[in-house]
């Protein structure tokens, strides 16, 4: 889940993953949530290169040019 979140909760992550509810979409019920707006990223961020996947070396080479 993107987001850039304190080192005070990793306890509560950690909680959530060992625990019943395993889903980390749970996370946002039990915190502070400051939801960053499509505008307010696109001020810094006009190409949206904030949001590409990077799961594999070619993915990372695709999105950093080689």
């Amino acid at each position: 889940m993107l987001g850039v979140y304190s080192n005070n909760i990793k306890d509560l992550m950690e909680k959530i993953i060992k625990g019943k509810r395993r889903a980390m979409r749970d996370l946002p019920d039990d915190i502070n949530v400051y939801y960053i707006q499509e505008q307010e990223v696109l001020m810094v961020d006009p190409e949206g290169r904030s949001f590409v996947n990077i799961n594999t070396r070619e993915d990372l080479q695709r999105a950093t040019g080689g």
